[in-house]
């Protein structure tokens, strides 16, 4: 069975359109949907993934779901072509290295995922300890 729950626990970025990102306010934002609030995020759903008896959390590439999971006794997977980390790092050096540890702790998140299903066009990804390649799949 999968089981499924509508629950903020990033927020990508901030962008005034489509190609325009305000780095800063990004950093800014995510700090106070993921980082403030974090301690209450992770007992929140520690107790609704016990609750619901989970065996697998799988997650696109949301850092807080990883150490959820794994702060629960479950395993967790990743699936995507991208990480946070990996964007958020030049967000932090354009903004002038505010909110820098925000990098390190969704790293350090995506070291309790058990493995990375990685999709074509990804960038690097060294927080994920073993990684599943996947071709691109299109049905014609």
């Amino acid at each position: 069975m999968c089981t499924w729950s509508p629950v903020l626990l990033d927020c990508g970025a901030v962008q005034a359109d489509a190609l325009t990102v305000d780095r800063l306010a990004s950093l800014e934002k995510y700090s106070e949907t993921a980082v403030k609030p974090r301690e209450s995020i992770l007992a929140t759903e520690i107790e609704w993934l016990n609750s619901i008896k989970a065996d697998l959390v799988v997650s696109d590439v949301v850092p807080v779901a990883c150490r959820a999971a794994a702060d629960a006794g479950i395993r967790s997977v990743s699936v995507t072509n991208f990480s946070w980390d990996f964007i958020y790092a030049e967000y932090v050096m354009a903004a002038g290295n505010h909110h820098r540890s925000i990098v390190w702790q969704i790293a350090e998140d995506y070291c309790h995922c058990e493995f990375l299903i990685r999709l074509p066009g990804f960038c690097p990804m060294p927080a994920f300890r073993d990684v599943i390649d996947v071709p691109l799949v299109v049905l014609g």
